[in-house]
């Protein structure tokens, strides 16, 4: 199964996703803008609505990993390399919850 999520624009979409170490898998513009992006097993695809609002959506994709540590660590560092620090405000941004400090810190459930 693929996510299909709506954005504003794909080439953001695209432009945050690529120092998390996603490849663009394909991208049209006509007649519907359209991303399709993965990285190892994860697939993220894209469609671009005209005046949508990432604030307003409920829109959510959870993606399920062993160790949630080191995807963490190189989103962190990916994100930090493009933005000079991490993007934890705003659209896009990532997201310190617990389930990464949990698996950071090695404290379980």
């Amino acid at each position: 199964m693929v996510p299909l999520l709506p954005c504003a624009s794909i080439d953001e979409m695209r432009d945050f996703h690529l120092p998390l170490g996603f490849e663009v898998t394909h991208r049209q513009l006509r007649p519907n803008p359209y991303l399709a992006l993965r990285r190892g097993g994860i697939d993220l695809h894209y469609f671009g609505i005209d005046g949508f609002r990432p604030e307003d959506s409920y829109g959510s994709c959870l993606v399920v990993v062993a160790d949630t540590g080191p995807l963490y660590e190189a989103f962190a560092a990916g994100l930090g390399s493009r933005f000079g620090k991490l993007p934890l405000s705003g659209f896009p941004r990532i997201t310190v919850s617990a389930w990464w400090i949990r698996a950071a810190t090695g404290s379980g459930w």
